[in-house]
């Protein structure tokens, strides 16, 4: 279950929401790391590219978890 409610940026940030590391092509959301669950197999089907964790910032923004641009605004 994924979620993107939240109060504070504290509980926001990145997670890979296809159970995949990072050197194997995770799918990273911004959602709320706290309240998350997510329901992953013994082994995820990853494809064998990098994936780095995005450098954009996950705050709580009106209540909702957002990846923010260098400038503060919320990406799309």
């Amino acid at each position: 279950m994924i979620v993107t409610t939240c109060l504070e940026d504290e509980e926001c940030g990145w997670v890979s929401t296809n159970c995949c590391p990072e050197n194997m092509g995770a799918n990273w959301e911004c959602v709320n790391k706290e309240e998350t669950v997510l329901d992953c197999p013994e082994d995820p089907v990853c494809p064998a590219v990098m994936s780095p964790v995005p450098d954009q910032e996950c705050a709580c923004v009106d209540g909702s978890c957002e990846a923010l641009g260098e400038n503060g605004e919320v990406l799309e």
